[in-house]
């Protein structure tokens, strides 16, 4: 039974995690996915964008603040989802392996392995959510009249323009790519960072406590960094996959990274690294501190 209680609190507060960091990192999520679906510069024509502080003050001058949370909709229906089964399927990962140690404490490679784990669950609904957002976001980018109207919108169109797989689920593989090393990546940082502060807060006895809030910001925060470090290409590839028109890359995600290769080098990959990298850490703290606040919350209320 405790199982299944603590089965369901990380369900629970994985959801909550999760909508706090949507909130919390949307708007420069939308900056991330300008910069990097805008054509390659081409000689004596300027780029749309020429950094992330112009693309935020063209973004806000010309659709308002409201710009900056463009195709929220459709990841904050899908992202407590989203994050509870990620957190989810972290415990039943680390609940499928013997802890290495006589404490219960996990070895980083088991918790590695678990983070890798945790991306079978919410691979389900992540790729078709991450398409709508990307159209959302960038439809404005060329300055021609915005193609969808909301995200219903935009599912039935692609739905009735390629169906579900080749439509709704178009970039599967690379987001695969991303997230399966990337979400090991994302809870090993974060319990790397974590026992490295554990010297600062033992008790006389060692008794096992739960994190601080200050703890899992900066745990959290640094996780971010863990999982954009190894995530940033293959999110630069399924962002221009995602957002391009139908039959522009007829190989999928091959097509993307040779085209990128060869038109804009290694950097072209790295589109979009500030405004990820300066989310990262609000947005992943924001979600770690929801997730420890609501476990803290269903432990006292049972």
């Amino acid at each position: 039974m405790a199982d299944d209680i603590d089965l369901a609190g990380h369900f629970i507060s994985g959801g909550f995690g999760g909508m706090c960091a949507l909130i919390t990192g949307h708007p420069l999520d939308t900056i991330k996915l300008r910069l990097q679906t805008q054509p390659a510069a081409v000689t004596g024509i300027s780029p749309i964008y020429s950094g992330m502080a112009d693309c935020a003050r063209k973004i806000y001058l010309g659709e308002g603040f409201s710009g900056l949370y463009k195709g929220m909709l459709a990841p904050l229906a899908m992202a407590m989802p989203i994050s509870a089964l990620s957190f989810t399927g972290f415990a039943m990962g680390k609940k499928l392996q013997t802890p290495s140690s006589e404490d219960g404490r996990y070895s980083l490679a088991q918790i590695f392995l678990s983070g890798m784990f945790s991306a079978c669950f919410f691979m389900t609904v992540c790729p078709a959510c991450e398409r709508v957002k990307c159209l959302l976001q960038a439809q404005k980018s060329s300055g021609k009249t915005a193609r969808f109207s909301g995200v219903l919108d935009c599912m039935r169109q692609i739905y009735k323009e390629a169906g579900l797989v080749r439509g709704l689920y178009k970039g599967t593989f690379i987001t695969c790519i991303r997230d399966f090393p990337g979400m090991g990546f994302y809870f090993l940082t974060y319990e790397v960072v974590l026992r490295s502060l554990e010297s600062f807060r033992q008790t006389e006895t060692k008794s096992k406590r739960a994190p601080s809030l200050m703890q899992s910001c900066l745990a959290g925060g640094c996780a971010g960094f863990g999982y954009w470090s190894c995530a940033i290409g293959p999110d630069t590839v399924k962002s221009r996959l995602q957002t391009a028109p139908e039959g522009t890359y007829p190989n999928g995600a091959r097509d993307v990274v040779r085209e990128i290769w060869k038109k804009e080098g290694v950097s072209g990959f790295f589109k979009g690294s500030a405004p990820v990298f300066l989310r990262a850490m609000p947005a992943s703290a924001a979600q770690f501190i929801g997730f420890e606040i609501a476990m803290k919350f269903l432990h006292q209320s049972s």
